[in-house]
């Protein structure tokens, strides 16, 4: 299970940095935006290991005796879900639909 919660993960990574990769050459013209892009990913990463932190704090050999060999597929479970989440907020910005009068 834990090896197909990793894939799981391996594969949201990808998707969320080719969605990011997309965004940044659809708008590189734009050099305010892709610099405050770069914040809000960065931004973005620190929350994320933060949370991760918060829900896993210890080190993973202290949390693999306490929580037993779920511990990593829990975690990269949790990894999964926030980067779908990630990616669904830039496909937004990479796809908005017209007429969307809050769409930058």
């Amino acid at each position: 299970m834990t090896t197909c919660a990793t894939e799981g993960l391996k594969k949201a990574d990808a998707e969320l940095n080719l969605v990011y990769q997309q965004l940044l050459k659809k708008h590189a013209a734009r050099k305010k935006f892709i610099s405050k892009l770069k914040l809000a990913e960065e931004a973005w990463v620190k929350f994320r290991d933060a949370h991760i932190e918060s829900l896993y704090s210890g080190s993973e050999e202290d949390q693999a005796g306490a929580e037993g060999s779920v511990y990593p597929m829990c975690k990269a479970m949790e990894i999964t879900r926030l980067t779908v989440e990630r990616t669904k907020t830039l496909k937004n910005m990479l796809d908005h639909q017209e007429g969307d009068v809050c769409a930058f």
